[in-house]
Protein backbone atom coordinates (compact mmCIF):
# COMPACT_ATOMS: atom_id res chain seq x y z
CA UNK A 1 0.00 0.00 0.00
CA UNK A 2 1.86 3.31 -1.19
CA UNK A 3 2.10 5.12 2.11
CA UNK A 4 0.05 9.10 2.26
CA UNK A 5 1.26 12.33 4.47
CA UNK A 6 -0.60 12.21 8.05
CA UNK A 7 -0.22 15.88 7.70
CA UNK A 8 -3.89 18.06 7.71
CA UNK A 9 -4.67 19.74 3.93
CA UNK A 10 -1.64 17.63 2.75
CA UNK A 11 -2.51 15.21 -0.24
CA UNK A 12 1.02 13.68 -0.73
CA UNK A 13 0.99 10.30 -2.02
CA UNK A 14 3.97 7.74 -2.62
CA UNK A 15 3.10 7.18 -6.48
CA UNK A 16 5.44 6.32 -9.09
CA UNK A 17 6.86 9.88 -11.09
CA UNK A 18 6.43 11.94 -7.62
CA UNK A 19 9.47 13.20 -6.46
CA UNK A 20 8.74 13.14 -2.43
CA UNK A 21 10.14 11.92 0.24
CA UNK A 22 8.20 10.01 3.25
CA UNK A 23 9.11 9.83 7.02
CA UNK A 24 7.97 8.00 9.87
CA UNK A 25 7.18 9.55 13.20
CA UNK A 26 10.17 9.29 15.46
CA UNK A 27 9.90 6.58 18.53
CA UNK A 28 11.47 8.57 21.02
CA UNK A 29 8.37 10.11 23.62
CA UNK A 30 9.55 13.26 24.20
CA UNK A 31 10.25 14.24 19.75
CA UNK A 32 7.26 12.18 19.21
CA UNK A 33 5.15 14.59 21.07
CA UNK A 34 6.71 17.37 19.49
CA UNK A 35 5.96 16.39 16.20
CA UNK A 36 2.07 15.13 16.89
CA UNK A 37 1.73 19.01 18.22
CA UNK A 38 3.17 20.07 15.06
CA UNK A 39 1.07 18.04 13.02
CA UNK A 40 -1.93 19.95 15.38
CA UNK A 41 -4.57 16.71 14.36
CA UNK A 42 -7.42 16.29 17.13
CA UNK A 43 -7.74 12.54 18.66
CA UNK A 44 -4.85 11.25 16.16
CA UNK A 45 -2.48 9.15 17.53
CA UNK A 46 0.51 8.14 14.73
CA UNK A 47 1.05 4.47 14.80
CA UNK A 48 3.71 2.71 12.79
CA UNK A 49 2.28 3.24 9.16
CA UNK A 50 2.16 6.92 10.03
CA UNK A 51 4.31 9.07 7.80
CA UNK A 52 5.14 12.80 7.07
CA UNK A 53 6.53 14.11 3.65
CA UNK A 54 9.40 16.36 2.64
CA UNK A 55 6.97 19.52 2.02
CA UNK A 56 6.65 20.04 5.80
CA UNK A 57 10.36 20.49 6.22
CA UNK A 58 12.58 23.75 5.26
CA UNK A 59 15.66 21.56 3.97
CA UNK A 60 13.43 18.90 2.83
CA UNK A 61 13.77 16.40 5.43
CA UNK A 62 14.37 16.42 9.41
CA UNK A 63 17.04 16.84 11.44
CA UNK A 64 18.28 15.27 14.85
CA UNK A 65 20.12 18.52 15.92
CA UNK A 66 17.78 20.11 18.30
CA UNK A 67 18.59 23.68 17.36
CA UNK A 68 18.05 22.74 13.69
CA UNK A 69 14.46 24.51 12.58
CA UNK A 70 13.62 21.10 10.55
CA UNK A 71 13.98 19.07 14.23
CA UNK A 72 9.72 19.13 13.80
CA UNK A 73 7.98 20.03 10.73
CA UNK A 74 6.88 23.69 10.78
CA UNK A 75 5.26 23.73 7.61
CA UNK A 76 1.23 23.63 7.74
CA UNK A 77 -1.38 25.11 5.64
CA UNK A 78 -2.95 25.87 8.86
CA UNK A 79 0.34 27.84 9.64
CA UNK A 80 1.16 29.44 6.39
CA UNK A 81 4.74 30.95 6.60
CA UNK A 82 6.33 33.52 4.36
CA UNK A 83 9.42 32.83 2.84
CA UNK A 84 11.30 35.75 4.04
CA UNK A 85 10.53 33.76 7.67
CA UNK A 86 11.66 30.29 6.51
CA UNK A 87 15.13 31.81 5.50
CA UNK A 88 15.57 34.31 8.60
CA UNK A 89 14.60 30.57 10.80
CA UNK A 90 17.56 29.20 8.33
CA UNK A 91 20.49 31.79 8.79
CA UNK A 92 19.69 31.91 12.07
CA UNK A 93 20.52 28.33 12.69
CA UNK A 94 23.48 28.50 10.54
CA UNK A 95 24.94 31.66 12.87
CA UNK A 96 24.33 29.63 15.93
CA UNK A 97 26.14 26.64 14.17
CA UNK A 98 29.28 29.39 13.25
CA UNK A 99 29.13 30.32 16.70
CA UNK A 100 29.72 26.57 18.09
CA UNK A 101 32.44 26.48 15.64
CA UNK A 102 34.24 29.77 16.62
CA UNK A 103 33.74 28.66 20.57
CA UNK A 104 35.13 25.12 19.85
CA UNK A 105 38.37 26.68 17.91
CA UNK A 106 38.97 28.80 20.78
CA UNK A 107 38.63 26.43 23.36
CA UNK A 108 41.23 24.16 21.12
CA UNK A 109 44.01 27.52 20.81
CA UNK A 110 43.36 27.57 25.05
CA UNK A 111 44.30 24.20 25.41
CA UNK A 112 47.40 24.52 23.36
CA UNK A 113 48.58 27.64 25.08
CA UNK A 114 48.16 26.09 28.46
CA UNK A 115 50.25 23.05 27.27
CA UNK A 116 53.13 25.30 26.12
CA UNK A 117 53.22 27.21 29.70
CA UNK A 118 54.74 23.95 30.72
CA UNK A 119 57.58 24.08 28.83
CA UNK A 120 60.82 25.76 30.10
CA UNK A 121 60.60 29.50 29.38
CA UNK A 122 61.04 30.99 26.06
CA UNK A 123 61.88 34.28 24.89
CA UNK A 124 59.41 35.97 22.47
CA UNK A 125 59.88 38.33 20.25
CA UNK A 126 57.32 40.93 19.64
CA UNK A 127 55.04 39.60 23.05
CA UNK A 128 52.46 41.96 23.42
CA UNK A 129 50.14 41.92 26.64
CA UNK A 130 46.94 42.63 24.19
CA UNK A 131 44.12 40.26 25.03
CA UNK A 132 41.98 38.80 22.44
CA UNK A 133 39.31 40.98 21.34
CA UNK A 134 35.73 39.39 21.00
CA UNK A 135 32.62 41.37 19.86
CA UNK A 136 29.96 39.11 19.74
CA UNK A 137 26.35 40.46 17.83
CA UNK A 138 23.54 38.16 16.59
CA UNK A 139 24.59 38.84 13.09
CA UNK A 140 28.71 38.18 13.17
CA UNK A 141 30.28 36.20 15.71
CA UNK A 142 34.54 36.58 15.01
CA UNK A 143 37.51 35.65 17.21
CA UNK A 144 40.67 37.06 16.79
CA UNK A 145 43.87 35.50 18.27
CA UNK A 146 47.05 38.24 18.76
CA UNK A 147 50.55 37.67 18.43
CA UNK A 148 51.40 35.87 21.49
CA UNK A 149 48.87 33.34 20.86
CA UNK A 150 50.44 32.38 17.43
CA UNK A 151 53.82 32.50 19.20
CA UNK A 152 52.53 29.98 21.21
CA UNK A 153 50.87 27.58 19.20
CA UNK A 154 54.46 27.73 16.99
CA UNK A 155 56.17 26.46 20.33
CA UNK A 156 53.83 24.04 21.17
CA UNK A 157 54.17 23.07 17.53
CA UNK A 158 57.91 22.55 17.89
CA UNK A 159 57.26 20.62 21.02
CA UNK A 160 54.42 18.75 19.68
CA UNK A 161 57.13 18.11 16.91
CA UNK A 162 59.66 17.09 19.23
CA UNK A 163 57.13 14.58 20.98
CA UNK A 164 56.29 12.79 17.26
CA UNK A 165 60.35 12.42 16.86
CA UNK A 166 60.52 10.57 20.22
CA UNK A 167 57.60 8.85 19.43
CA UNK A 168 59.41 8.10 15.53
CA UNK A 169 62.45 6.91 17.21
CA UNK A 170 60.69 5.02 19.90
CA UNK A 171 58.29 3.19 16.83
CA UNK A 172 61.83 2.32 14.66
CA UNK A 173 63.03 0.90 17.98
CA UNK A 174 59.94 -1.02 18.63
CA UNK A 175 59.73 -2.24 15.06
CA UNK A 176 63.55 -3.50 15.18
CA UNK A 177 62.17 -5.41 17.72
CA UNK A 178 58.67 -6.62 15.99
CA UNK A 179 61.73 -7.79 13.75
CA UNK A 180 63.81 -9.37 15.86
CA UNK A 181 60.81 -11.21 17.45
CA UNK A 182 59.73 -12.19 13.73
CA UNK A 183 63.27 -14.14 13.82
CA UNK A 184 62.92 -15.57 16.36
CA UNK A 185 59.09 -16.95 15.30
CA UNK A 186 60.79 -17.68 12.36
CA UNK A 187 63.62 -19.80 13.94
CA UNK A 188 61.23 -21.71 16.12
CA UNK A 189 58.93 -22.39 13.35
CA UNK A 190 62.03 -24.41 11.35
CA UNK A 191 62.66 -26.09 14.56
CA UNK A 192 59.56 -26.85 15.31
CA UNK A 193 58.82 -28.44 11.78
CA UNK A 194 62.19 -30.70 12.30
CA UNK A 195 60.91 -31.82 15.79
CA UNK A 196 57.73 -33.01 14.21
CA UNK A 197 58.84 -34.79 11.43
CA UNK A 198 61.79 -36.35 14.19
CA UNK A 199 58.77 -37.34 16.03
CA UNK A 200 56.47 -38.67 12.94
CA UNK A 201 59.94 -40.43 12.15
CA UNK A 202 60.24 -42.08 15.80
CA UNK A 203 56.40 -42.86 15.27
CA UNK A 204 57.03 -44.86 12.28
CA UNK A 205 59.70 -46.64 13.81
CA UNK A 206 57.55 -47.05 16.87
CA UNK A 207 55.09 -48.49 14.69
CA UNK A 208 57.15 -51.14 12.99
CA UNK A 209 59.15 -52.09 16.28
CA UNK A 210 55.37 -53.05 17.81
CA UNK A 211 54.73 -54.96 14.77
CA UNK A 212 57.56 -56.76 15.26
CA UNK A 213 56.80 -57.23 18.67
CA UNK A 214 53.12 -58.44 18.23
CA UNK A 215 55.05 -60.90 15.41
CA UNK A 216 57.19 -62.02 18.19
CA UNK A 217 54.01 -62.46 20.66
CA UNK A 218 51.95 -65.39 21.11
CA UNK A 219 48.31 -64.59 20.04
CA UNK A 220 45.10 -65.56 18.00
CA UNK A 221 46.36 -62.40 15.40
CA UNK A 222 49.58 -63.74 14.45
CA UNK A 223 48.91 -67.13 13.55
CA UNK A 224 45.94 -66.70 11.33
CA UNK A 225 47.61 -66.32 8.36
CA UNK A 226 50.29 -69.45 9.26
CA UNK A 227 48.86 -73.15 9.14
CA UNK A 228 52.82 -74.36 10.68
CA UNK A 229 51.97 -72.39 13.44
CA UNK A 230 48.77 -72.98 14.03
CA UNK A 231 49.38 -76.72 13.83
CA UNK A 232 52.73 -76.50 16.22
CA UNK A 233 51.10 -74.22 18.82
CA UNK A 234 47.29 -76.03 19.03
CA UNK A 235 47.14 -78.95 17.04
CA UNK A 236 44.70 -78.23 14.71
CA UNK A 237 45.77 -78.43 10.89
CA UNK A 238 44.97 -74.97 9.81
CA UNK A 239 43.58 -71.65 11.67
CA UNK A 240 40.35 -71.98 9.46
CA UNK A 241 39.39 -74.99 11.55
CA UNK A 242 40.86 -72.93 15.00
CA UNK A 243 38.80 -70.48 13.85
CA UNK A 244 35.41 -72.50 13.32
CA UNK A 245 35.69 -74.12 16.57
CA UNK A 246 36.02 -71.01 18.69
CA UNK A 247 33.03 -69.42 16.85
CA UNK A 248 31.45 -72.67 18.20
CA UNK A 249 32.56 -72.73 21.49
CA UNK A 250 33.09 -69.14 22.67
CA UNK A 251 29.00 -68.66 23.43
CA UNK A 252 30.02 -71.80 26.24
CA UNK A 253 32.30 -69.72 28.25
CA UNK A 254 31.12 -67.04 29.90
CA UNK A 255 33.54 -65.16 31.65
CA UNK A 256 32.53 -61.52 33.51
CA UNK A 257 36.13 -59.87 34.19
CA UNK A 258 38.81 -60.97 31.17
CA UNK A 259 41.68 -58.78 30.46
CA UNK A 260 42.73 -60.99 27.43
CA UNK A 261 40.52 -61.40 24.25
CA UNK A 262 38.30 -64.60 24.01
CA UNK A 263 40.78 -65.59 21.13
CA UNK A 264 43.82 -65.44 23.04
CA UNK A 265 41.71 -67.54 26.06
CA UNK A 266 41.22 -70.28 23.47
CA UNK A 267 45.21 -70.15 21.79
CA UNK A 268 46.54 -69.97 25.98
CA UNK A 269 43.92 -73.35 26.85
CA UNK A 270 44.90 -75.23 23.39
CA UNK A 271 48.67 -73.90 23.95
CA UNK A 272 48.81 -75.58 27.52
CA UNK A 273 47.26 -79.01 25.90
CA UNK A 274 50.11 -78.81 23.01
CA UNK A 275 53.18 -77.53 24.40
CA UNK A 276 52.28 -77.98 28.02
CA UNK A 277 54.34 -74.49 28.99
CA UNK A 278 53.80 -74.15 32.94
CA UNK A 279 51.42 -71.68 34.29
CA UNK A 280 53.53 -69.34 35.08
CA UNK A 281 55.20 -69.30 31.38
CA UNK A 282 51.58 -68.52 30.14
CA UNK A 283 51.01 -65.90 32.19
CA UNK A 284 54.19 -63.93 31.61
CA UNK A 285 53.12 -65.02 27.46
CA UNK A 286 49.83 -63.40 27.39
CA UNK A 287 50.57 -60.72 30.63
CA UNK A 288 48.18 -62.18 32.90
CA UNK A 289 48.59 -63.68 36.34
CA UNK A 290 49.16 -67.06 37.21
CA UNK A 291 45.44 -67.88 38.66
CA UNK A 292 44.03 -66.18 35.60
CA UNK A 293 46.06 -68.65 33.66
CA UNK A 294 44.44 -71.47 35.55
CA UNK A 295 41.38 -69.96 35.79
CA UNK A 296 40.77 -69.52 31.83
CA UNK A 297 42.29 -73.55 31.29
CA UNK A 298 39.57 -75.25 33.48
CA UNK A 299 36.80 -72.56 31.71
CA UNK A 300 37.41 -73.46 28.26
CA UNK A 301 38.74 -77.12 28.84
CA UNK A 302 35.04 -77.72 30.23
CA UNK A 303 33.65 -75.94 27.07
CA UNK A 304 36.16 -77.47 24.99
CA UNK A 305 35.05 -81.06 25.89
CA UNK A 306 31.60 -79.92 25.50
CA UNK A 307 31.62 -78.91 21.75
CA UNK A 308 34.37 -81.54 20.74
CA UNK A 309 33.85 -84.67 22.90
CA UNK A 310 31.41 -85.70 20.00
CA UNK A 311 33.84 -85.87 17.57
CA UNK A 312 34.65 -89.15 19.04
CA UNK A 313 32.44 -91.65 18.83
CA UNK A 314 31.52 -95.14 17.49
CA UNK A 315 31.01 -95.95 13.60
CA UNK A 316 27.81 -97.18 12.04
CA UNK A 317 28.56 -100.45 10.38
CA UNK A 318 27.43 -99.04 7.27
CA UNK A 319 29.91 -96.04 6.89
CA UNK A 320 33.25 -98.23 7.38
CA UNK A 321 35.46 -98.29 4.59
CA UNK A 322 38.30 -100.30 5.08
CA UNK A 323 41.60 -99.28 3.84
CA UNK A 324 43.59 -101.63 1.41
CA UNK A 325 45.27 -103.12 4.33
CA UNK A 326 42.31 -104.23 5.60
CA UNK A 327 40.91 -105.75 2.55
CA UNK A 328 41.17 -109.04 2.92
CA UNK A 329 39.36 -112.31 3.86
CA UNK A 330 41.30 -111.95 7.17
CA UNK A 331 40.49 -108.80 8.25
CA UNK A 332 37.77 -107.03 6.37
CA UNK A 333 35.70 -107.55 9.04
CA UNK A 334 37.33 -105.77 11.44
CA UNK A 335 35.85 -102.86 13.67
CA UNK A 336 37.87 -101.19 15.77
CA UNK A 337 41.70 -101.85 16.74
CA UNK A 338 42.62 -101.41 20.62
CA UNK A 339 45.25 -100.80 22.81
CA UNK A 340 46.18 -99.56 26.29
CA UNK A 341 48.81 -96.25 26.92
CA UNK A 342 49.73 -95.09 29.61
CA UNK A 343 50.73 -91.69 30.66
CA UNK A 344 52.96 -90.75 33.83
CA UNK A 345 51.43 -88.87 36.90
CA UNK A 346 52.40 -86.43 39.59
CA UNK A 347 53.01 -89.08 42.91
CA UNK A 348 49.45 -89.09 44.91
CA UNK A 349 49.98 -88.63 48.45
CA UNK A 350 47.48 -90.70 49.84
CA UNK A 351 49.00 -94.59 50.09
CA UNK A 352 45.68 -95.93 48.27
CA UNK A 353 46.08 -93.78 45.25
CA UNK A 354 49.64 -94.41 44.97
CA UNK A 355 49.25 -98.02 44.74
CA UNK A 356 46.14 -98.06 42.23
CA UNK A 357 47.96 -95.99 40.21
CA UNK A 358 52.00 -97.60 40.31
CA UNK A 359 52.22 -99.29 37.01
CA UNK A 360 54.87 -102.45 37.35
CA UNK A 361 55.57 -102.02 33.59
CA UNK A 362 56.74 -98.35 33.55
CA UNK A 363 57.87 -98.21 37.63
CA UNK A 364 56.10 -94.49 37.84
CA UNK A 365 52.76 -94.04 38.84
CA UNK A 366 50.27 -93.70 35.81
CA UNK A 367 46.92 -93.58 34.48
CA UNK A 368 45.77 -95.74 32.33
CA UNK A 369 43.25 -95.70 29.29
CA UNK A 370 41.87 -97.68 26.70
CA UNK A 371 42.34 -96.64 23.04
CA UNK A 372 39.72 -97.82 20.28
CA UNK A 373 40.93 -96.67 16.68
CA UNK A 374 38.61 -97.43 13.52
CA UNK A 375 40.44 -98.86 10.29
CA UNK A 376 41.03 -95.64 8.86
CA UNK A 377 42.70 -94.54 11.80
CA UNK A 378 40.12 -92.63 13.96
CA UNK A 379 39.81 -92.25 17.52
CA UNK A 380 36.37 -94.02 17.89
CA UNK A 381 36.66 -94.89 22.11
CA UNK A 382 38.65 -93.62 24.78
CA UNK A 383 37.76 -95.17 27.95
CA UNK A 384 37.84 -92.89 31.11
CA UNK A 385 41.66 -92.93 33.55
CA UNK A 386 42.06 -95.54 35.06
CA UNK A 387 45.13 -96.40 37.62
CA UNK A 388 48.10 -97.85 35.66
CA UNK A 389 47.90 -100.77 38.53
CA UNK A 390 44.57 -102.14 36.62
CA UNK A 391 44.90 -104.45 34.00
CA UNK A 392 43.80 -104.47 30.35
CA UNK A 393 40.86 -107.07 30.58
CA UNK A 394 39.65 -104.99 33.58
CA UNK A 395 39.45 -101.88 31.83
CA UNK A 396 37.80 -103.35 28.45
CA UNK A 397 35.31 -104.73 30.66
CA UNK A 398 34.48 -101.68 32.60
CA UNK A 399 34.55 -99.19 30.06
CA UNK A 400 31.66 -99.71 28.63
CA UNK A 401 33.35 -101.31 25.21
CA UNK A 402 31.98 -104.53 24.92
CA UNK A 403 28.57 -103.05 25.24
CA UNK A 404 29.18 -101.22 21.78
CA UNK A 405 29.94 -104.42 19.34
CA UNK A 406 27.39 -106.21 17.49
CA UNK A 407 27.57 -110.07 16.47
CA UNK A 408 29.86 -110.21 13.84
CA UNK A 409 32.06 -107.51 14.74
CA UNK A 410 35.83 -108.40 14.78
CA UNK A 411 38.87 -106.45 16.71
CA UNK A 412 42.11 -106.67 16.76
CA UNK A 413 44.05 -106.29 19.65
CA UNK A 414 47.65 -106.80 21.30
CA UNK A 415 48.83 -110.36 23.21
CA UNK A 416 47.71 -108.38 26.82
CA UNK A 417 44.05 -108.84 25.88
CA UNK A 418 43.15 -112.12 26.58
CA UNK A 419 39.41 -111.85 26.85
CA UNK A 420 38.22 -114.14 23.51
CA UNK A 421 35.47 -115.29 25.70
CA UNK A 422 34.26 -112.21 26.64
CA UNK A 423 34.18 -111.36 23.28
CA UNK A 424 32.48 -114.55 22.10
CA UNK A 425 29.37 -113.73 24.64
CA UNK A 426 28.61 -110.91 22.34
CA UNK A 427 29.04 -112.79 19.13
CA UNK A 428 32.38 -110.59 18.40
CA UNK A 429 35.47 -111.96 17.60
CA UNK A 430 38.80 -110.81 18.99
CA UNK A 431 41.69 -110.91 17.05
CA UNK A 432 45.52 -111.24 18.50
CA UNK A 433 48.89 -112.06 17.58
CA UNK A 434 49.97 -115.97 17.80
CA UNK A 435 52.44 -117.22 20.25
CA UNK A 436 54.20 -120.02 20.36
CA UNK A 437 53.52 -121.04 23.87
CA UNK A 438 53.70 -125.12 24.34
CA UNK A 439 54.92 -124.69 20.50
CA UNK A 440 58.61 -125.22 19.16
CA UNK A 441 57.38 -122.39 16.35
CA UNK A 442 54.54 -121.28 14.82
CA UNK A 443 52.62 -122.77 11.83
CA UNK A 444 53.13 -120.85 8.31
CA UNK A 445 49.36 -119.89 8.34
CA UNK A 446 49.95 -118.49 12.08
CA UNK A 447 53.20 -116.56 10.88
CA UNK A 448 51.25 -115.16 7.50
CA UNK A 449 48.41 -113.65 9.83
CA UNK A 450 50.54 -112.68 12.24
CA UNK A 451 52.58 -110.28 9.78
CA UNK A 452 49.55 -109.58 8.18
CA UNK A 453 48.15 -108.27 11.67
CA UNK A 454 51.35 -106.35 12.29
CA UNK A 455 50.74 -104.34 9.46
CA UNK A 456 47.34 -103.54 10.64
CA UNK A 457 47.94 -102.87 14.05
CA UNK A 458 50.87 -100.27 13.55
CA UNK A 459 48.19 -97.75 12.67
CA UNK A 460 47.15 -97.62 16.23
CA UNK A 461 50.50 -97.05 17.79
CA UNK A 462 50.76 -94.25 15.19
CA UNK A 463 47.42 -92.89 16.31
CA UNK A 464 48.55 -93.28 20.04
CA UNK A 465 51.85 -91.56 18.96
CA UNK A 466 49.62 -88.20 17.88
CA UNK A 467 47.98 -88.19 20.83
CA UNK A 468 51.52 -87.99 22.17
CA UNK A 469 52.61 -85.23 20.51
CA UNK A 470 49.98 -83.05 22.66
CA UNK A 471 52.80 -82.81 25.46
CA UNK A 472 50.59 -82.50 28.30
CA UNK A 473 49.49 -86.52 27.51
CA UNK A 474 53.08 -87.29 26.85
CA UNK A 475 54.57 -85.07 30.20
CA UNK A 476 53.36 -85.63 34.12
CA UNK A 477 50.14 -85.06 34.89
CA UNK A 478 49.60 -82.94 38.10
CA UNK A 479 47.54 -84.99 40.60
CA UNK A 480 44.98 -81.95 40.75
CA UNK A 481 44.16 -83.04 36.97
CA UNK A 482 43.52 -86.59 37.90
CA UNK A 483 41.86 -86.25 40.84
CA UNK A 484 37.89 -86.96 40.75
CA UNK A 485 35.88 -84.55 42.42
CA UNK A 486 33.16 -85.50 44.54
CA UNK A 487 30.28 -83.87 42.26
CA UNK A 488 31.84 -85.05 39.20
CA UNK A 489 32.75 -88.36 37.60
CA UNK A 490 34.90 -86.83 34.89
CA UNK A 491 38.26 -85.53 36.05
CA UNK A 492 39.84 -82.79 34.29
CA UNK A 493 42.04 -85.76 32.73
CA UNK A 494 39.62 -87.38 30.88
CA UNK A 495 38.30 -83.83 29.58
CA UNK A 496 41.72 -83.02 28.56
CA UNK A 497 42.53 -86.78 26.73
CA UNK A 498 39.20 -86.50 24.82
CA UNK A 499 40.04 -83.12 23.78
CA UNK A 500 43.53 -84.00 21.92
CA UNK A 501 41.96 -87.30 20.71
CA UNK A 502 39.12 -84.98 19.24
CA UNK A 503 41.72 -82.66 17.47
CA UNK A 504 43.27 -85.43 16.18
CA UNK A 505 40.74 -86.59 14.45
CA UNK A 506 40.21 -83.54 12.73
CA UNK A 507 43.77 -83.60 11.13
CA UNK A 508 44.01 -86.10 7.90
CA UNK A 509 43.80 -89.31 8.80
CA UNK A 510 46.43 -92.12 9.05
CA UNK A 511 45.95 -94.54 5.83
Amino acid sequence: MPAHCCAFGCKSRQTAGVNLKFFRIPKDEHLRGKWVSAIKREDWKPNDHSRICSKHFISGQPSREPTNPDYVPSIFCHRPIHEGVLQEKDQRHQRLVERKENKARNESAQALLTLSKKEPPVCLMGTSTQTPIVSNSDAEVQTDITLPVMTSLIITNQYLKSVCDANAVSIREQKQDQEKLQDICHEQEEELKSLKAQLKHQEEENKLLMEEINKKTLSFKNIQDDDRKTKFYTGFPNFNTLNAVFKETSPKVNRKRTKLPKEDELLLTLVKLRRNLAMTDLAYRFNISQSSVTNIFHAWLDALYSTLGGLVCWPETDVCQLPEVFQNEVFRRVKCVIDCTENFIERPSNLKARAQTYSNYKRHNTIKILVGVSPTGCVTFLSTCWGGRVSDRQITCDSGFLDKLLPGDVVLADRGFNMTEDFALKGAQLIVPAYTKGKSQLPKEDVEKSRMMSRARIHIERVIGRLKDFEIIKGQLPINLVKRKTDSQITAGDKIVRVVAAIVNTNDAIL
